[in-house]
Formats: C-alpha cells, structure tokens, sequence
C-alpha cells in the first residue's frame, strides 16, 4: 500500500484543482471519478485537520476524526444537492465528530482522576486557551452560513481573499464585504463572553491552521477513503451516520471507496483489531546485537548475458544519481565479473550498467533505499542486453513547421521482463494511471539528471543526445529495442516538450491513447501520451521569463540558479508546480534569461541560499504578460545570519552525515523586514547537507528558528527521537509519537530528524555556534526462534525503528532483533520473516520486556474459487490480499513480488505465506473493473495458524464496480 499511496500522491499534483467542489462531488458520485475525490482530499484536510486542533484533538485522535469525515462525506455523495463549495459542511461535520471524539477522550480521562473544582473568576481570567478556542467555534457555529464560510476558509484553511473568492464563486468584493462584516459579528458575540475579537481572532489564526500538513496524514486519508481506514475513524462515522443503516452504509463506502476511487488495491471491512499477541517467550535474557558499522560497500557477482541468452563481453560500470559514472571492469569470455562499489555516493544510489559493440544497455539499481534488493551487502545480478533499435523520429512546430536545432535527449529509461509485461504495463496506464497523471513506466527504470538546460552537472547527463536537421528530423542511436524511452525535445523559441515512446517494431500508441483519451474526465489525467517508436513531435512557442539577480547592495550576483518553479503564489504547499523546473544561471552582469517554459497564469521564480556568502533563498511572482511576450522578474537578495556547526554521535564523538533544516518559529518579528524568502517549491536541502566531517553552514534571518539535524533515513532508527529545546519549551507540542513545533504564519509543523534546537540571533548577529550531538538509540534485543524454540538466524523484520512507515529492516548474522527506542509503557508490534527459510510471524514488545521471542513458522495458506452470478468459474480473475495491519503489509509487499494471483480456468486461487492470527480481505478485478462481495456482507479472513491452510470454498464476485466509467 505504501508505493500505492507514494503514486497517488504523485499523480495529485498534477491534477486540476480550479474545478467547483460540488462538480467533484458530481464527479465522484456518478461516474466513480478517483481522482475528483482525491482532489478534495488535497483540498481540504488541512481545513478538517485546523478544526481538529481547534477542538483540542491531536496525534492519531486528530487523524482519526480525518479519516471518518471524508468517510462520512463518501456516503453523502450522492444524497442530495451540493453548493459550490463545502467548506461549510466539511466545518460542520469536522466539528461534531471532534466534538464526539473530545467527549470520548474526556469520559476515559474522567475514569482515571477527579477533577478539582475552579474557583469563582472573571469570566476572560476563566478562559483557558482551550476554552478560549471553544467559544470561537461556538460563536463561529452561530454565525450565518454566509459569514461563517469565507472566515473558516480564511483562518482555518489560509487562503487569501481571491482564493476564497475562486472556491466561492464569488466577487471578490463580496467576498471582502462577508468576511469584514463576518469578523464584526464574531467580535461582538466573543465580547460578550468576555473575550476581545482581536486577540480571539489571532489566537484563531495562530493555533487553528495545520500549517504543512503531514504527507502521512494525507496517505492515511487516502487510504482510509479507499477501505482502509483506523477503527476509532469508523466507530465515529458509524455515530454520523445515525439513520437505521449504519452497518450497511459503512460498507458500501469501503466498497465504493475501492470500487470507484482505485486509490489502493484492496477494500476490507473494517474492524476493531484483535490486541497484538504478546511475543513467545525464550528463555534467557536477549541482549540487543551490538551495533554493526553500517555497510558502506556492495560486492556484486555480475553476469552479463545477450538477447539470445549467451555471454557476452561487456563494459560494467555504475552511473551515480550525484555524481559521475565509474568504469568497473569488463566481463570475463563467460560474462561474468565480480565487482565492489559504494553503497552510496554523496548520500544516493545509482545503478549498475552494462553495455557491448552491438548491444544496447541494460540496468539495474543499487543503493537506493525504496527498491528492494537494492541494498543488501552481497547480490548476484544478472545483466540482459538487448539489441539495438535506432529512435528516428521529427519535430515539428503547432503550424507544421520543421523545427531545425533543436536538442533530443533520452533521458530516461524503462526496462520490461518481457513483451507481455510491456503490454500489461500500456494498458494499466491507459486504464488506470493516466488519470492519475501518472506517466507510463515499466519493471524498472534509469534515469539521467537533464532537468535543467542550464547548470546541470555534465557529468550526469545522459549520452544519449542529438540535434535535429534543418528538416526537424533525427536519429538516436544505440537504444534498446523494447525499451520505453523518455524523450526530452528543447529548441531556440519553442517549450521543452516531453515524450514517452515504446521502443518496439511495430508498437501502435493508439489503442493505448484511444482508452485514455476517452474518459471523459480525461482533464484529470497527465499531459503524457505514449508514442511509436519513430515519433513526430509537435512543440508550442516559448515563454521567456528574464531579469537580474542583485545582492543587499544592489550589485549583481553571477553564477546563481535561477529556477520557474510554480505557476501561482498562494501559501507554501499549494497544488501549482511547474513540473518542468525550467532554469537558468545568472550571467557576469547578475542577468538570466529561462528559456523553454510554457504559458501560464503567472510565474514564481526562486533562488537558494548562499551559506558561504550569507545570503537567503528568495522569490518573486509575476502575472502572465499578452501572448508570447517576456516575463521580467528580478530577485534582490538578502543578508541572512550564518549557523555553522557539527553533527557527531554524542557516544562515540564520530561525524554523523545528516541534512540540516531551518524553519522559522512563531512570532519571528523580523520575518516582515525581508523581501519574500519563505515561499519556496523547490527543496534546496542538499546544500545543507553537512560535509563527511559532519559540518554544516546553514543561512536563516534573525529571531527564533528551528535548527534541525536528520541522519540519511537508514540510520535515522540508530539515534534517539528529537526532543524540544528545554529553554525554548512553549515552542514543541507531543502528538502521538511525534514532535511538533509551532510555525509561523500559525500552524504546527513536524521536527524532522532526531535532533533540534531553537536559534535566536540579534539583528547584529553575522554568524553564530550551534553543533549537535545525536544520542544513540535504546536498544532492545528480541530473540527470533522456530516452532521447535531453536534460533532463526538473518530474518527482516517491520517495526523495528520508531519511524513511521518504515521498512523492513534486515539482520544478517544474528537471530536477535534489534528493536530500537521502545519509550516506557509502549507496545511495538514486530512482523518478522525470514527471505529464504519461508518462515514468518508477528508479536508485540514492551520496554520492560526481558525473555521477549517472536516464534516463527510456515506461512499460512488460502484457497478459493471464485463464481460468477450464474455459478460459473471466473478465469483470469486478478484476487488481492491486503493486511488490516501496517507492519504486516509492510513486511508483505518487501517479502512479495506482488500481493496478487490470477484464478486459473476452474476460478480456483491460492495464497501462501499468509501471516497467522492476522485480519485481511480479498478484493477481486479485472483491467479497470473492480467487483467484491455485496456492501453489507464483505467478509474478513485470518489464519489461525501456522501452516494452516484456509479453504474459503465458493466466494460470489458481486457486482462490477468500475473506475472510470
């Protein structure tokens, strides 16, 4: 589910997000439009989320009460006539289920201590801040819905008065007079209450807004909307939706949220889950595997083999995403070749490559983190070349023009087990993907760093470039037959244009695009079409966005990126990217010219900090000019104050390579005496990243900020969580597991990292010491036995770390896990497998915990047969299994290739290597039809057992659900 929810995201950003909540809804409601819902998802869950801190909720209660509001608003779809916007009713409903959620919290509370009687005071000297936030929302709660809505817009979801206008459909003017008008209303109420409006209005502004929210909080809306949502989200949408169908109606959302919105691959009905069972116990006191020096090197035994399957002699080398390619050696007459290469290089992977006179290319990754098998100290990798088929194709202008000179790279590159794997991959895309915005890919992929025309490091560019005749045409050489290709076209006065080809004689894109083009919400989808192998490409005129970079005193700054990084200006965080990062670098008279950029509405451009120099990162917007005429932006540079230091482990004093993060905390009051430098889309936190020493030099204003130190994720579960600055305490708040801090602008953002510190420097100050020094994890040492008690030595286990969402973690060597930063009084739940032996299993750990083993055993199994309305067999069915628990799924999709099987010709299926004693569901499908068993009788499964096979016999397919239409 987690590289599900990682493309969904993805494909958000590129939908548009100008269309009326009520079309969406329409949408979503009768032709099961995914991606109508997902943008209401984006749209509004930092709204639900303010009303949730509003109402005193955090961590997982918070996210809970997200979950069951776009739950609830799932089943309502369809009821009824929508507004323009549902700001409103989203307030409305957020606020009730908070409510409910707050009580429930109260009433546990309750039960545990006795509350202590209050003396008589004022009625303002009573108010606490939460009470102070209660009588906002009560006095909001009274407040027209006219006046209500533009105010919970402005001050709970932080949009500016033309944002509010655009959602409301509204004049501006109007939208100004409702919200003066709505502001007087609440002053007077909260006055007589006790309370005046201006602070209540800046404690509404400062404390209410959700700021950046959470990637995870929106994956686990996503996910909720989908059909798997938390259980306490469900109990409170089953309190919503009180109309004697309660039961049936959460089903049918779980099933529409599977059926229509296709945001995971599977639908369970939720439950509230069983308690972990707690671990077996091993005689004798596990101790925590001493600490391993983390593996720098990978030693690979290589084969390279031809299309026909022989050996053949090849070069073998690796081409780094940082840094340049490394030559490794040739291949021996057998096609082998046994090499040592970094894990990483400047903090990334790569991939290895092989290539021979008479073939083309193939790869494979290696040290990159998200791809299994990526990281693993030894591997065996086989190589297969494929023949080389030349890409010829022209480019032409939106008249017909030939369109001479200009440059064709390929800059990417997709790789398929097979044809039929190609296929299947073509018409996922046409069916699925592409209204997700999702470009077509294949089984794996390579891809070189020519994002910028400009600045770029020549060493990573592909070499794969050429420059079309005076008749618009060229040929690319050397490429491999049955690759899918990514073409990057940039020429004088025409917009860089991208173009995706299938590299295979005889390949026709247009059933493909056929599919795609035919939804009729296709302007949900991409802009990325799939071409033949010897494409035509039509390219549209450019715009040219120009000016001049000075620094404090007005002299201008050479050698400086330039980059057109979004096409509006509202609050960091908006859906407005330019996806093409067109850029280019400042001349000796501070002078750059962006070449290659579409037309849009308007154009944000940004620099990045300079450390060494002192300077900020800065912005500036421009509207879009007439037609095709230049943008000028100029960008007047600030001077910042330096924070320089080290990162060390705090044990051992070595240097810790981590990035370095700056946020500006609440009330800075110098953040209004700069020009614009806090509203960057693009991330610039490679240049803070400390040096091999553990050194860093970061640039930030005076006043409070954030200084934060995050270790590459990899070693991130090796050192403590951060924990607030103890002279800064009124900064940091505890939700959940996690730390936040509070942002200015209002709102809270989440410390990154495992170490933070408040930075407050004077006006005066030019440079000042901050060096950090990284705690080193609690460990606890939890034995891995088989049925028989004996020890499992090298098994993977999920939950191991602190950190959310994170994968399994391996233990070569050893038959004890090392469980990292279990805090006092909490439980942490293991999945555990081992790769070869087929063995796995789950438990849970406390701190306290001495004898702690999880047992592991054969993998359970599961068969059925699935029937049609008629009692027939389902052939070529694809059946899905998916976890109620995360560790599990986790720990699944690292164990597994995949999580689906086909039914063969009898309908029969078959699962193995089933986790024991935990909850999962089936989901059924076929191309862009999804089916599952009747709303109200979706069943859920487990295994009891160890080795035990489930026969679920006949299950009925139900009724079709398709995605799209």
């Amino acid at each position: 589910m987690v590289k599900e929810l990682a493309r969904i995201r993805r494909a958000l950003d590129h939908a548009p997000h100008e269309v009326a909540d009520c079309e969406l809804l329409r949408r979503y409601a009768r032709e099961g439009d995914q991606a109508a819902f997902g943008v209401l998802i984006q749209r509004y869950s930092r709204l639900v989320m303010g009303v949730c801190r509003h109402a005193g909720l955090s961590g997982s209660d918070a996210e809970d009460v997200c979950q069951a509001v776009f739950l609830v608003l799932l089943r309502k779809a369809r009821a009824g006539r929508w507004r323009h916007s549902i700001a409103n009713w989203l307030y409305a409903t957020a606020r009730n289920l908070a409510h409910n959620a707050r009580t429930a919290a109260s009433r546990r509370a309750a039960r545990e201590s006795k509350a202590a009687v209050p003396e008589a005071v004022a009625p303002l000297d009573a108010m606490t801040g939460r009470e102070l936030l209660d009588a906002l929302a009560e006095e909001l709660d009274r407040l027209p819905a006219t006046y209500r809505e533009p105010l919970v817009l402005a001050f709970l979801d932080g949009l500016t008065r033309d944002e509010i206008a655009a959602r409301l459909a509204a004049p501006a003017a109007t939208v100004k007079t409702r919200l003066e008008r709505g502001k007087k209303r609440l002053g007077a109420a909260l006055t007589k209450r006790g309370v005046a409006d201006g602070f209540a209005l800046l404690a509404l502004a400062a404390t209410a807004q959700v700021g950046r929210t959470s990637p995870t909080l929106i994956d686990s809306i996503l996910a909720a909307s989908s059909g798997h949502p938390s259980p306490a989200a469900v109990a409170l949408a089953q309190g919503a939706l009180v109309n004697g169908t309660v039961k049936r109606a959460l089903a049918l959302i779980l099933a529409l949220g599977a059926a229509t919105a296709g945001f995971v691959a599977l639908a369970v009905e939720p439950v509230a889950q069983p308690p972990a069972e707690r671990m077996a116990k091993a005689p004798g006191t596990p101790a925590a595997p001493a600490d391993q020096p983390k593996a720098t090197e990978r030693t690979l035994a290589v084969t390279v083999l031809g299309a026909d399957g022989t050996p053949v002699q090849a070069e073998v080398f690796t081409v780094w995403l940082r840094d340049k390619p490394v030559a490794l050696g040739r291949t021996k007459p057998d096609g082998t070749l046994r090499v040592t290469v970094p894990l990483k290089v400047k903090g990334a992977g790569g991939w290895l490559v092989a290539r021979a006179k008479g073939h083309a290319t193939d790869f494979t990754p290696t040290g990159m983190d998200y791809i299994k098998n990526a990281m693993t100290p030894t591997a065996d990798v086989v190589l297969r070349l494929p023949k080389v088929r030349p890409v010829k194709g022209r480019v032409i202008d939106s008249q017909g023009a030939p369109v001479g000179g200009a440059s064709v790279v390929a800059s990417s590159f997709s790789a398929f087990d097979s044809d039929a794997s190609a296929d299947a991959h073509m018409k996922k895309w046409a069916e699925e993907l592409f209204l997700r915005g999702v470009p077509p890919d294949g089984d794996r992929a390579l891809w070189y760093s020519d994002g910028y025309r400009e600045g770029s490091n020549p060493d990573g560019r592909s070499p794969h470039v050429v420059t079309t005749d005076a008749d618009g045409r060229f040929t690319l050489n050397g490429l491999g037959a049955g690759h899918l290709i990514h073409l990057r076209v940039r020429g004088p006065g025409v917009a860089d244009t991208d173009v995706i080809t299938l590299n295979r004689d005889g390949f026709d894109p247009a059933p493909f695009n056929k599919t795609a083009r035919s939804h009729k919400y296709k302007e949900f989808g991409g802009h990325w079409w799939l071409s033949g192998p010897d494409p035509v490409v039509v390219v549209e005129p450019e715009k040219v966005i120009r000016g001049t970079v000075t620094g404090p005193d007005g002299k201008p700054r050479a050698g400086v990126r330039v980059t057109f990084t979004r096409t509006g200006q509202a609050a960091a965080g908006a859906h407005d990217g330019n996806g093409a990062h067109n850029a280019a670098v400042t001349d000796a008279n501070g002078k750059y010219e962006i070449r290659g950029a579409k037309k849009h509405k308007g154009y944000m451009v940004e620099c990045p900090p300079d450390p060494a120099a002192g300077l900020l990162p800065r912005q500036e917007y421009a509207a879009d000019t007439p037609g095709y005429e230049p943008v000028t932006i100029d960008l007047k540079c600030a001077r910042g104050v330096v924070v320089a230091g080290t990162v060390r482990n705090k044990a051992t004093g070595q240097p810790v390579v981590s990035h370095m993060y700056v946020d500006v905390l609440a009330n800075n009051p110098f953040v209004e005496k700069y020009p614009r430098f806090m509203d960057a889309a693009g991330s610039f936190s490679d240049l803070y990243r400390t040096d091999a020493a553990g050194r860093f030099r970061v640039v930030t204003i005076p006043g409070p900020v954030l200084l934060t130190a995050a270790p590459d994720r990899e070693e991130r579960g090796d050192f403590k969580p951060p924990v607030p600055d103890p002279k800064y305490p009124a900064h940091f708040h505890r939700e959940g597991g996690g730390l936040l801090f509070d942002e200015y602008r209002g709102g809270r953002g989440f410390v990154q990292g495992n170490w933070c510190r408040v930075i407050d420097a004077k006006a005066t100050d030019t440079e000042v010491r901050a060096d950090a020094e990284l705690e080193p994890a609690t460990k606890l040492g939890v034995k891995v036995i088989d049925a028989d008690g004996k020890p499992v030595v090298g098994c993977s286990a999920a939950g191991v770390t602190h950190i959310e969402f994170d994968s399994p973690v391996e233990f070569p060597g050893t038959d004890t896990l090392s469980v990292a930063n279990v805090g006092r009084g909490e439980e942490r739940f293991l999945a555990v497998f081992h790769p070869t032996r087929m063995l796995l299993g789950t438990g849970s750990v406390k701190s306290d915990d001495t004898n702690a083993a999880v047992k592991l055993g054969a993998g359970g199994s599961v068969t059925g047969r699935v029937l049609d309305g008629t009692g027939k067999p389902v052939a070529g069915l694809v059946v899905q299994l998916m976890y109620a628990r995360r560790e599990v799924e986790v720990a699944t999709q690292a164990m597994e290739k995949a999580n689906g099987v086909t039914t063969a010709a009898n309908g029969e299926f078959r699962f193995d290597r089933v986790f024991p004693g935990q909850e999962f569901g089936l989901f059924f499908a076929r191309g862009t039809t999804l089916y599952g068993p009747m709303f109200d009788k979706r069943p859920r499964y487990s295994v009891t057992g160890h080795g035990e096979v489930r026969k679920l016999g006949d299950l009925p397919l139900g009724e079709p659900r398709n995605r799209g239409d």
